[in-house]
Order: structure tokens, then sequence, then C-alpha cells
């Protein structure tokens, strides 16, 4: 949000996703905006950007990432993780 108006268009979309070193051709950018835009305003609020980023995000790089810390939480090479253990772990990180 560049001009600080409280939303993004599609321009500073696509400036930031070029930041990140993410690809963003003119059509996929329309396109996550269409997507993203939840209210239907032709504008990307913050909760609506987290959302399009995020996706974009672990598809580019989260993959390897995420089955690091699937594999962390495996009992033993089951290929199963309890709940008990991801809840144990979300509420105790950070402390």
């Amino acid at each position: 949000d560049r001009d600080g108006n409280g939303h993004i268009e599609a321009r500073e979309l696509s400036s930031v996703m070029r930041r990140l070193g993410l690809k963003a051709s003119t059509e996929g950018t329309t396109q996550m905006m269409d997507a993203a835009d939840v209210d239907g305003n032709g504008q990307i609020e913050f909760p609506e950007f987290v959302l399009i980023m995020g996706k974009r995000v672990l598809e580019e790089d989260g993959r390897v990432e995420l089955e690091c810390a699937f594999r962390l939480l495996a009992q033993q090479g089951s290929g199963l993780v309890k709940v008990e253990d991801v809840k144990a772990l979300l509420t105790t990180a950070g402390q």
C-alpha cells in the first residue's frame, strides 16, 4: 500500500511480487486480484492480501519447508501427525 490509502491496486501487487522474487504477469496479477477481492470492490485490503500472498509463497517456496515440518512432527516414520502434537507445538512456539 505505497500510497497509504488502505488497499492495494493491481500495480502495487505486481510491484511487491517482483520485489519478493515472484513472477507476476499482468494477466496473472489480474486473476489474483479478481480471486482475492472477496468483497468485490476492485481493491485488495490487508486480509485479502494475506490470503493471496500466503498461497503464492507456499506454491513457490513452501513445499519443502512444509514437508520438513511434517516429517519433524510425524511419529517415527508413521506418516501420521497427531492433532495433540500440533496443538502443543502451536501453543508453545515462541515461548
